[in-house]
């Protein structure tokens, strides 16, 4: 059996994670098999099991993730007025309807919707 450094698994779990929270978006977490989330991912299903306890365990991981990048985008948001614009107009227009580049690329990932079916 391959023993991985550290980084190595780090990276591959960091990947897993990724993939599956764009998965879990478009097709909720009991839409999303951990067959379907590790082929998403390009790895084996024994991977998941070197990373994860869980699916339970993935979710969570992902929704950590998620709000870890949500409080991060928060911080960086201007101070006061400019701020609370900043954050309305990520809000507002979505990155299709944007009006430069730069404003689709200052939208954080976690307030992107999956291009799926909603409910």
């Amino acid at each position: 059996m391959a023993r991985y450094g550290t980084e190595h698994k780090e990276a591959t779990r960091r990947r897993i994670v990724e993939t599956a929270g764009r998965r879990l978006k478009r097709d909720s977490i009991d839409g999303s098999g951990i067959a379907t989330l590790m082929a998403d991912a390009g790895l084996t299903n024994g991977a998941f099991y070197a990373h994860f306890r869980s699916k339970d365990d993935l979710v969570a991981s992902v929704v950590e993730e998620e709000l870890r990048l949500q409080a991060a985008w928060v911080d960086a948001l201007l101070p006061g007025r400019a701020g609370v614009e900043q954050l309305v107009r990520a809000l507002t227009f979505p990155p299709s309807t944007a009006t430069t580049p730069s404003r689709a690329a200052h939208r954080p990932r976690c307030l992107t919707r999956s291009a799926g079916p909603t409910s």
